[in-house]
């Protein structure tokens, strides 16, 4: 785990492009949208707001579990954004990974298991509480 810190207006995840970690946002305004208007987050491809207690890049659990010892990271949907300065705990994916081989038992896909699972402390979970 690492801390992550993004300006105003930067590009965090780039629609087409590989998705290389999983962020827990603690503090900022981001936005996601989509060009293609794929569904994102159940908003037929509109702009979606996000902030403090969201997590980016989910879908890496889903590659972990499908691939485990795939190389090839899966693509985004979607483009995220900064609004304002944000702050996050990053985790690679491929440390991501290495959590899940080292603690091979079966996870639900669930921002709660994988809080648990990558041992965040209780400081770090009372952000996500209402996502949980």
């Amino acid at each position: 785990m690492k801390p992550a810190f993004y300006g105003d207006r930067t590009l965090v995840v780039r629609e087409g492009e590989p998705i290389s970690e999983i962020l827990f946002v603690l503090q900022g305004k981001l936005w996601t949208y989509s060009s293609s208007r794929a569904r994102i987050d159940d908003s037929n491809g509109e702009n979606v707001h996000l902030g403090e207690g969201t997590i980016i890049g989910k879908e890496l659990v889903c590659w972990i579990q499908a691939q485990p010892h795939s190389f090839t990271l899966p693509i985004s949907n979607r483009t995220i954004q900064t609004l304002k300065h944000v702050e996050a705990i990053a985790i690679t994916a491929y440390d991501l990974k290495d959590v899940f081989i080292n603690k091979p038992e079966p996870l639900e896909i669930s921002p709660k298991s994988l809080l648990k699972k990558c041992n965040l402390s209780g400081c770090f979970r009372s952000c996500f509480r209402e996502k949980l």
